[in-house]
């Protein structure tokens, strides 16, 4: 148990929830089941797969371990359906490979059918002593009732800006660029460091001017802008542009615009929603949603 004793983590921030799990483990008082509750792309999954490797003992790729079991949304609705679900019963029912544990980590936990969370809540309602759950989501509220009910519930806060500020400082980034990803990623880091990887200033930059310029327009003008994101005429498509505003409208960048800000996200959340349903017409989305912000 000395692995999650080291004071040495990967993941950055989140001192509060790493004593937190550094007690319970020393105590040998670890949980049954946890939800790990969250903005996208803050660190929940990368600071649940360190804690498996600490707890563990492990080096380089848990996935591939006999003891732990890693679920996340797939297929074309990014549902996670029943048969994921029954190949995490059979295995974590067996006995572990190496003591004490197995842990079970399902990402995305919101993304569950009706079907195959009746069937986790079984899981949850009779734990094996020996098996951990840990679930992720940034949509608890998606969730049964009951399942939230029975997970001990972790919930991860956006990084304050000086804790960006000090990881960006290593890479090769002007002050400005820094100031940029701090504002623009609010407190997300898994966000930041993306968007760094990608080098995706310039795109960010096009992606929220278009969109300043698309509130401020007449109808007829924001008719040639879908027209043209939809035929592929930007270099930008759809999903990207929908999830940098919302990311824009929840930065202090966009303070300095006076919109609704509130009634706008709404309208962008529930897009980014049906965005991948691909039953759905996408231009009667975007004009029913965005003709009249």
């Amino acid at each position: 148990m000395k692995g999650i004793m080291n004071d040495i983590w990967k993941t950055i921030g989140f001192k509060n929830i790493k004593k937190v799990f550094i007690n319970l483990e020393k105590k040998s008082n670890l949980g049954h089941a946890y939800l790990f509750s969250g903005q996208d792309m803050i660190g929940k999954r990368t600071f649940a797969m360190e804690l498996v490797s600490k707890i563990k003992n492990l080096n380089g790729a848990i996935e591939k371990h006999p003891d732990i079991f890693y679920i996340s949304g797939g297929g074309e609705d990014g549902k996670i359906a029943i048969e994921k679900i029954r190949e995490l019963k059979k295995f974590i029912y067996l006995k572990p490979y190496s003591a004490p544990y197995k842990f079970a980590i399902i990402d995305e936990a919101h993304q569950i059918t009706q079907e195959a969370g009746n069937s986790i809540l079984k899981i949850l309602e009779e734990p094996p002593a020996s098996s951990i759950l840990i679930l992720i989501s940034s949509k608890p509220s998606q969730l049964l009732p009951t399942i939230l009910s029975r997970c001990e519930i972790i919930k991860f806060s956006p990084h304050p800006k000086n804790v960006l500020r000090d990881c960006f400082k290593t890479l090769k980034l002007t002050d400005e660029q820094i100031e940029f990803l701090v504002n623009f990623s609010n407190g997300r880091i898994g966000l930041a460091i993306s968007l760094y990887e990608k080098e995706s200033f310039s795109m960010i930059r096009k992606v929220i001017e278009d969109f300043v310029k698309f509130i401020k327009s007449p109808v007829h003008k924001r008719f040639n802008f879908i027209e043209n994101l939809l035929a592929g005429r930007l270099d930008y498509d759809i999903e990207t542009a929908i999830l940098y505003w919302i990311f824009y409208l929840r930065s202090p960048a966009s303070d300095k615009i006076k919109i609704e800000k509130q009634r706008i996200l709404k309208k962008l959340i529930k897009a980014h929603h049906y965005i991948h349903q691909s039953q759905l017409n996408h231009r009667l989305l975007m004009e029913s949603n965005f003709l009249n912000l």
